[in-house]
């Protein structure tokens, strides 16, 4: 978060600006490799941010007056790339492992906190007709 505040008074005006803004950003990317050798990757990311301007201006001649200016944006990628033909029983051990690491990432981008020894549990619950999981999560204020 940045904040910024000038004054200046230049001939019976007195003016001061002040600038704030905020950001957010999360991102995160699930890698998989089948024993049949197919690849599977799964990656979000997200991105957020908040600005706002303000001038107060005191003026002799015309009193206080004051300009607000708010800027908010926020943008979101997904992407899914497979590298092969993925069988029932590989789809369904994905579709089980995202919706087992869903609230691990849930956790982590609400909180900050990651719970190691439960995401570990996960990975290794699911690794059969998946033979390699490799997770990312980014989160930055």
């Amino acid at each position: 978060m940045t904040l910024e505040i000038a004054e200046t008074n230049l001939q019976g005006l007195q003016q001061r600006n002040s600038i704030a803004a905020v950001g957010f950003s999360v991102a995160s990317e699930l890698n998989i490799r089948t024993q049949e050798g197919d690849l599977v990757s799964l990656s979000f990311s997200s991105e957020q941010s908040l600005s706002e301007s303000r001038t107060q201006t005191q003026s002799e001649d015309f009193g206080l007056f004051q300009e607000i200016s708010t800027t908010a944006k926020a943008a979101s990628n997904y992407s899914i790339s497979v590298q092969g033909d993925l069988n029932e029983d590989e789809l369904a051990a994905i579709n089980k492992l995202a919706a087992e690491i869903s609230p691990i990432a849930s956790e982590f981008f609400s909180s900050g906190e990651f719970d190691f020894d439960e995401s570990g549990d996960v990975l290794a619950a699911n690794l059969g007709v998946l033979q390699e999981v490799e997770v990312s999560l980014e989160r930055t204020v």
